[in-house]
This record gives structure tokens, C-alpha cells and sequence, in this order.
């Protein structure tokens, strides 16, 4: 789960996007979880083929509001363990946050960028 913030040029003025994405990459023997994760929520499913390895590995991806608002449903029903279950409480606060608009305030901004800051420590520390 990554909240990404993208700056664009717009009528002569810089606007940040919000972006919510989600994205659980697998080997290809567990592609049936992926599948099942789609059925569940939508989304797609990705091939990507490492040619030093010689193998190949699946990825679910959504950037869909109404995927995650299904996610979190699940997920505050079903928590997950670990690392993880902190990531997923960032995340919930992000899209709480757009869904009550306040990513679109400068104070609103500052708490995205440090929310994205944060869960991305979380992915570069081990599990």
C-alpha cells in the first residue's frame, strides 16, 4: 500500500495530486492468492519475467477509491500481522483523509508527505 503525491503544473499553478495505490507481488506458484484477491476486491494482475533468474512473478495492483475503500472494509475486519498492520493504518488515514478532502489543504499536504515518509521506512526495514 503507497500513497504516492504528485506535483503538476496546472494554470500556472503547482497542484498535488494524492494518489492511493496498492500493490502485492508474489511468486508465480502463488498466483491463485492474487486471483482470489481480485475476485475479492478488483483490480489487475500482472506478469513480470526476471531473465537472470529465468522466473517469473505475478503482481495485484489497484489505483481504484472504491478497491481500497473494499480493502479497508476487509482489513479493519481482519487484521493483518506485523509490519504490515502499521503500514495499513497509515494508509487508512490517507484515504480518510481524501475522502473527508483534506488532502487538498497545505496542512493536509504536510501530514500525506509525512505519512509517505513513514511507510516508506517501514518497506525498507526487514520482515
Amino acid at each position: 500500500m503507497t500513497i504516492r503525491l504528485i506535483q503538476r503544473l496546472r494554470n500556472n499553478t503547482i497542484k498535488t495530486e494524492t494518489r492511493l495505490y496498492v500493490r502485492i507481488a508474489l511468486q508465480e506458484s502463488d498466483l491463485h492468492l492474487l486471483e482470489a484477491i481480485q475476485a475479492c476486491f478488483g483490480g489487475s494482475i500482472s506478469k513480470r519475467f526476471h531473465p537472470k533468474s529465468d522466473s517469473v512473478s505475478y503482481s495485484y495492483s489497484s489505483v481504484s477509491f472504491s478497491n481500497c475503500y473494499n480493502m479497508i472494509k476487509y482489513f479493519d475486519r481482519y487484521n493483518l500481522s506485523s509490519n504490515k498492520y502499521l503500514e495499513y493504518l497509515f494508509f487508512r488515514k490517507a484515504y480518510l483523509m481524501v475522502l473527508r478532502e483534506e488532502h487538498l489543504t497545505v496542512e493536509g499536504i504536510s501530514i500525506l508527505k509525512r505519512l509517505q515518509r513513514t511507510m516508506s521506512r517501514f518497506k525498507h526495514t526487514k520482515k
